[in-house]
């Protein structure tokens, strides 16, 4: 076993240390043993001043523990916490009804309920890889040594694998720019002077935040956690004063309001479960950013920070348009009290800004894993490139909008990014159930 010391000549925290071959070793190269004079996490994607293990709690660590958990907030957090800014006036494209907002909330509850909250932040954590998450992680426990599969099927787990990671390499290629670029149309609607500027600023605010990236996720989570802090602290705020105008809109924790929706709305409602979709867009940062912050800090950020703010302001615009069906166009802007207006766009503008640093660390973490395959790997990097080339022909040659753009980056679990969420839905249960030799009891000792 290993140790490190933080700054303060902390010693408690540790990290196990085995010579395992977590990866078929004809595909994936063997993971060697990490010394003192190595670094501690070597697929974390920059340097971490303080090196973690997988289950630092509050007891162990208190001070670790909050400043992990706060940096988590301004790296894993920024795409599902900008979410209720598009979210609804992408479900309708017409005014509802009472009956429809609370059917379309309810939906929307009932997907951060049950996919980030139980799925991912209850059962999908548990499944680190030497405290490690991502799709190769993912990988890595299905070709061990200890797993049943035959041969042929981890070489087709393995292609899975490096298709997921492909389409994640080919969607954060895109994101980050058409991100910023949308953040920065937005202050220039409402200050139409800087119309001509908008591409300059973009091109600035991208190579600043890419060159941001030598400082590691320490220093960078430390910088944005506090501002998607307040973010989130002001969505809560928001959301709790609008539910004041029609607490009718808390009909929506009841799930037969989402079925009934479905089963009225039919064809339309099916087509809206896609706007719904992109209510828990950037959900796999959860996993893939697993080593670099550990599970309980994620879990912490989420349950007792995003999860109540994101709530309640989805709560909060569904009130809203209950009272005024026309306010459709921007929801969430129109819930916003008039003296707050432009504060808010700014800081609205700052944690969209922030929120392409979730696909940025997603990538280098994928990028530090999949460099590690001896054979094979330029095949995901050619395939994101063929998606990323695609993209951009489709913006210069058909004009789309950038904000379109970045909706259709955004709705990852509907076109580009559903094969990376199966992935880890059916590829989880085999390592719990299937694949471990010591059998299911093993893996409920895991619970931390």
């Amino acid at each position: 076993m290993a140790q490190y010391k933080n700054k303060k000549g902390d010693d408690s925290v540790t990290k196990n240390n085995t010579n395992s071959d977590h990866i078929d070793g004809n595909a994936i190269a063997k993971v060697q043993p990490i010394h003192q004079d190595q670094q501690a996490r070597p697929s974390t994607m920059l340097r971490n001043e303080h090196p973690i293990t997988i289950d630092i709690t509050p007891c162990k660590n208190p001070s670790l523990f909050f400043n992990l958990t706060l940096r988590s907030l301004g790296v894993i957090f920024g795409d599902i916490g900008t979410s209720p800014l598009y979210v609804l006036s992408t479900i309708f494209d017409f005014q509802p009804s009472e009956a429809q907002c609370i059917g379309a909330i309810s939906l929307i509850v009932w997907s951060l309920i049950v996919a980030v909250s139980i799925k991912y932040g209850v059962f999908i954590l548990m499944a680190d890889n030497h405290g490690e998450g991502g799709t190769f992680a993912l990988c890595g426990l299905l070709t061990s040594e200890n797993s049943f599969l035959g041969r042929r099927r981890k070489k087709v787990i393995i292609v899975i694998s490096l298709l997921a990671g492909s389409l994640l390499l080919g969607d954060g290629a895109l994101t980050p720019a058409v991100s910023v670029l949308s953040a920065v149309e937005g202050v220039a609607i409402e200050a139409p002077k800087l119309q001509k500027w908008i591409v300059p600023i973009t091109v600035i605010i991208v190579i600043l935040l890419f060159v941001a990236q030598r400082w590691g996720t320490s220093k960078i989570g430390i910088t944005f956690g506090p501002i998607m802090c307040l973010w989130f602290l002001c969505l809560f705020m928001i959301g709790i004063w609008r539910t004041t105008y029609k607490p009718s809109i808390f009909k929506a924790f009841n799930p037969w309001e989402a079925f009934h929706y479905l089963l009225v709305e039919k064809k339309r409602g099916f087509y809206q479960i896609g706007g719904v979709f992109l209510s828990v867009t950037g959900l796999e940062a959860l996993y893939a950013d697993l080593g670099h912050f550990g599970r309980w800090p994620i879990r912490c950020s989420w349950f007792f920070v995003v999860f109540p703010a994101v709530l309640f302001n989805y709560l909060g615009q569904g009130a809203l348009l209950i009272v005024d069906p026309t306010l459709i166009d921007n929801p969430f802007y129109h819930s916003v009290p008039h003296w707050g207006h432009w504060p808010m766009v700014v800081l609205a503008t700052i944690a969209t800004i922030i929120a392409s640093q979730a696909i940025i660390t997603d990538l280098y973490t994928w990028s530090s894993n999949a460099i590690k395959i001896p054979s094979g790997g330029w095949v995901a990097i050619l395939i994101g490139f063929a998606f990323f080339i695609l993209a951009s022909y489709g913006y210069s040659q058909y004009r789309i909008k950038p904000y379109e753009i970045l909706l259709l980056a955004r709705a990852q679990y509907n076109v580009p990014i559903p094969n990376d969420e199966l992935q880890v839905t059916f590829f989880v249960p085999n390592e719990t159930i299937k694949v471990s030799t010591v059998g299911w009891r093993s893996w409920i000792r895991r619970w931390p």
